[in-house]
């Protein structure tokens, strides 16, 4: 598991001020120079809690709170019937934030299963190696440790953008593992089961920068299971073609195949920072078929069960860039939010939620606007592409997708019922740029702690790890704040 307990901190000028972050019995348990810091203190009797933060930056609508000196009481609003409950969310580890020199837009942050107990942990690429914090199963972490000298800027010479790594399943055994493309090739690291790591290998020269003629400025390389046999296989959208190789199933891969012949790639006209292109279900057979969004709108090619792919078709006209769609403003997602395991499009538009169910062979229904919310334009919350991260992520346990956004005020969700979605909640009063979040340096996402099949929310803040678990217990209505 290696020697080193924790990962350096790293200043590049020494704070004028700090804040301190307290635990929930008022013990003060670390301090920061960041903003995003939400403190929850006990008060008197009779009086639930009481709230603090550093001073509010200087966008923060004023007349809403009032300064960070003032002592707030805190109180429950109505309960909505078809509410999702989280937790207020808790700082459970002083490590792998900005403070300690982690950021977006420089280091590699996942979550993920290392010891195959279904509870996420955490997977960090430092400058000098992979550290590890494991999951304790109640939303918490263990100390962080470096498991490998290696994948790192200093510790392997990888680069953020040049060199893509990932956290995935190669072998089967429903434990991650680690796969980096780097100049040569691909090299990867088996987990052991216990949060470590083997010794990284070289087991493909190709998809690299020089294995293979690889840019990620103008290729995209991902992994998903082609063939349903639990390892994690290579996709590439190279610059003539789609390329894949199949896991071998002991964290290796087979030679390189063509997977689509032309279409999807650099040669016809797709581009990385225009043109989305991912891997979905859309027929309900385990496999994952390849969704792309072009100019013209929706193209796919459906898995052939055998790792590769069939003739590319266009399937609808819309989403696409002629239509005013673009990477930048207004994003798509693909997930099954109809809960019958097959993937929907779902695609955020300035008036809203616009959602085409998928029809299970490959095409979509009409796009309809399903919630006048999560959009540029929508109130009383209106959304900005860059500063408030929308993801899918399933909330409820039942298999199906759910929307969870993180916009000014905090965190919102939208439930997908039977009947559509059942609208949208202000879940937790916390990782919203309200609170000093910013996308550039804070990562937010969506995993499963517990193992209770419901995700929870993971924010990588300036003091370090921030967690609100979903309860998973109906209506948990927002906190509202007034003054003591």
């Amino acid at each position: 598991m290696g020697l080193d307990a924790r990962y350096p901190a790293v200043r590049g000028v020494a704070p004028d001020e700090t804040f301190p972050v307290y635990s929930e019995d008022g013990v003060v348990i670390d301090r920061t120079t960041g903003m995003n810091v939400t403190c929850f203190l006990p008060m008197r009797p009779g009086a639930p809690a009481c709230y603090r933060t550093p001073p509010w930056p200087p966008f923060t609508e004023r007349d809403r709170f009032a300064l960070a000196s003032d002592v707030f009481v805190l109180h429950q609003d109505h309960p909505i019937p078809h509410g999702i409950g989280f937790d207020r969310n808790r700082f459970v580890l002083a490590d792998f934030g900005a403070d300690q020199g982690w950021r977006t837009d420089g280091r590699l942050r996942f979550v993920a299963d290392l010891t195959g107990d279904g509870r996420g942990d955490i997977v960090a690429f430092g400058d000098d190696g992979v550290w590890v914090a494991l999951g304790d199963g109640a939303g918490g972490f263990a100390a962080p440790a470096r498991v490998l000298e290696d994948f790192g800027r200093d510790a392997g010479g990888w680069d953020l953008v040049a060199h893509p790594r990932f956290v995935v399943d190669v072998t089967g055994d429903r434990r991650a593992d680690i796969v980096g493309f780097g100049d040569d090739g691909v090299w990867t690291a088996r987990g052991d089961g216990a949060g470590g790591f083997e010794p990284p290998r070289f087991v493909l020269a190709d998809f690299g920068r020089t294995g293979g003629g690889w840019d990620s400025t103008r290729h995209l390389r991902v992994l998903a299971d082609l063939t349903g046999d639990g390892c994690a296989d290579i996709v590439g959208f190279g610059q003539d073609s789609v390329w894949v190789a199949r896991a071998d199933g002991v964290g290796g891969f087979g030679p390189t195949e063509l997977g689509v012949a032309g279409g999807f790639a650099f040669d016809d006209g797709w581009r990385t920072d225009v043109h989305v292109r991912t891997l979905a279900d859309l027929t309900g057979d385990g496999r994952p078929d390849i969704v792309g969004f072009g100019d013209d709108g929706v193209w796919v090619a459906l898995n052939d069960g055998t790792g590769h792919f069939g003739e590319r078709r266009f399937v609808l006209a819309e989403y696409g860039v002629a239509q005013g769609w673009t990477a930048a403003t207004r994003p798509r997602l693909v997930a099954d939010v109809t809960g019958d395991g097959r993937a929907d499009l779902i695609g955020f538009r300035d008036d809203g939620v616009v959602v085409a169910t998928g029809d299970g062979s490959g095409g979509f229904g009409t796009p309809t606007l399903v919630l006048p919310f999560f959009g540029s334009a929508t109130a009383p919350v209106a959304w900005d592409p860059f500063l408030h991260p929308r993801i899918a992520a399933d909330l409820t346990g039942n298999g199906g997708a759910d929307l969870l956004g993180f916009a000014e005020d905090g965190a919102w969700a939208l439930v997908f019922g039977g009947d559509g979605p059942l609208g949208p909640q202000l879940v937790v009063h916390d990782f919203g740029t309200e609170q000093g979040w910013r996308p550039e340096v804070h990562l937010r996402v969506a995993a499963d702690l517990t193992g209770d099949g419901r995700a929870d929310i993971v924010g990588f803040g300036d003091a370090g790890v921030w967690v609100s678990r979903n309860l998973g217990e109906g209506p948990r209505p927002p906190l509202v704040l007034s003054p003591a």
